[in-house]
């Protein structure tokens, strides 16, 4: 299967980043959002801006809270007030997702790829989490070779 965004190979003199990230929690909320700059200096042709974003918001049902490690500087992970089992059934989270990365610059016809996604995240204690996604992916592509792509995930994750 070929690859749905591609902007085939590129020989560059380097790349340059830039990156910005935004979260924030209040109770079961939590909002996320990024944006990466990727300046590409070809080899032999002109520079090219790959721009890409992304903004998430989820929403805790069972009203437990994802803390914010200072420390770190990172999201903590969701501990449910009660583990699934006898009596109990975890933390559920609704979640929605927007994301877009443009790859299609002067001379490099990459595409414009958007994805929306529904997720609903089933923690059952503080270390296993299933995942359960709905996405819906669509590239336009200058040249016209415009697609659409929608995808049914599931995932499960344990860690220790």
């Amino acid at each position: 299967m070929p690859p749905f965004a591609d902007t085939g190979t590129l020989a560059v003199d380097n790349v340059n980043l830039l990156d910005a990230e935004f979260a924030l929690t209040n109770g079961p909320w939590q909002f996320q959002s990024e944006l990466v700059y990727a300046m590409v200096n070809q080899m032999g042709g002109p520079e090219v801006a790959f721009p890409g974003i992304y903004a998430q918001a989820a929403y805790i049902l069972t009203g437990e809270h994802r803390p914010y490690n200072w420390k770190n500087a990172v999201l903590g992970r969701v501990i449910p007030r009660n583990d699934f089992g006898p009596g109990g059934y975890g933390a559920w989270e609704v979640a929605c997702r927007w994301s877009r990365v443009d790859l299609t610059d002067a001379n490099v016809d990459g595409g414009v790829l958007n994805d929306v996604t529904g997720g609903l995240n089933w923690y059952l204690n503080a270390r296993a989490k299933v995942q359960f996604n709905y996405i819906h992916a669509f590239l336009d592509r200058p040249s016209g070779n415009n697609s659409n792509a929608d995808v049914v995930a599931c995932r499960a994750q344990f860690d220790f």
